[in-house]
């Protein structure tokens, strides 16, 4: 049985949860480069600015992947639930999808503030 506590607990624990989402949902930069990984070693880094598929080779088979308007998402994978094609579209930095069967990882970095340039990096 739930105490008095027990329930404060838990409304101060989904609080905090719904904050951290909202930090992250709309605190977050939006991305500039994807980031694909296979059989655990980065295979290629490219721009979001053009829209194109790209495949990578994972160790089922073609990881199909598609960018277009600054986003990236899965499109098609040989593997078998096909999660990593239901999560959609990422287009914030830091946000990933992963085919854990076919071991590719596509990721999106970036979105820092480029007006932001000090001495020792112009």
């Amino acid at each position: 049985m739930l105490t008095r506590l027990d329930k404060l607990l838990i409304i101060c624990l989904i609080i905090v949860a719904l904050i951290g989402l909202l930090f992250v949902k709309y605190l977050s930069k939006e991305a500039d480069i994807l980031v694909i990984q296979a059989r655990g070693k980065e295979v290629m880094r490219i721009p979001l600015n053009d829209n194109r598929e790209i495949n990578a080779e994972g160790v089922l088979g073609i990881t199909r992947i598609e960018i277009k308007d600054k986003q990236a998402r899965i499109i098609e994978s040989p593997c078998k639930n096909k999660i990593c094609v239901e999560t959609g579209w990422i287009q914030k930095s830091h946000q990933h999808v992963i085919c854990a069967p076919n071991q590719v990882v596509i990721r999106l970095e970036g979105g820092r503030n480029k007006e932001k340039i000090d001495g020792i990096t112009e």
